[in-house]
């Protein structure tokens, strides 16, 4: 049986760049715990292929938001 994680990746591989914004920004904009687990995952996705400024950038972003 196939896991959540492959599931997910397996949903969003291939998806366009209009198609990738429209899950990401509508999930957000949903504000419910079920698209946690997609954002979760596309944002282990990104960070583990971003490069260090890119990430040093989101925690900025992120340290000024919550903070």
């Amino acid at each position: 049986m196939q896991d959540l994680r492959q599931s997910l990746i397996n949903t969003i591989t291939n998806k366009s760049f209009d198609e990738l914004w429209k899950m990401v920004d509508g999930a957000s904009l949903l504000s419910s715990d079920t698209s946690l687990p997609g954002l979760g995952i596309i944002f282990e996705i990104w960070w583990k292929n971003a490069p260090l400024n890119k990430k040093q950038a989101l925690i900025n972003d992120l340290t000024k938001y919550l903070n």
